[in-house]
């Protein structure tokens, strides 16, 4: 059986147990290896997201896809009109 992936919210929580652990003088290694993930997984999370507290993943689009895709996806599908801009057409 697969198993599930951990939610947004779950992989901050796991950063944050992992700063705790450190802060109580643990080593790097050993705090990640208390939150059952490997080191490449814990410098990726720490990457994507790294800083955010857990009312921060809320966010749509910040699971599913890449940082910039919602912005893409907005400037492609506005339409621009010289109205818009108040710009006089002859």
């Amino acid at each position: 059986m697969a198993t599930k992936r951990p939610t947004p919210e779950e992989i901050v929580a796991k950063l944050w147990q992992v700063e705790v652990l450190m802060g109580q003088g643990m080593p790097q290694i050993d705090a990640i290896r208390q939150i059952s993930v490997t080191e490449q997984t814990y410098y990726r999370w720490k990457k994507k997201y790294g800083g955010m507290g857990t009312e921060q993943t809320d966010r749509p689009g910040l699971t599913n896809h890449p940082p910039n895709s919602t912005k893409w996806s907005r400037k492609r599908s506005r339409k621009w009109s010289h109205a818009d801009h108040n710009i006089n057409v002859c």
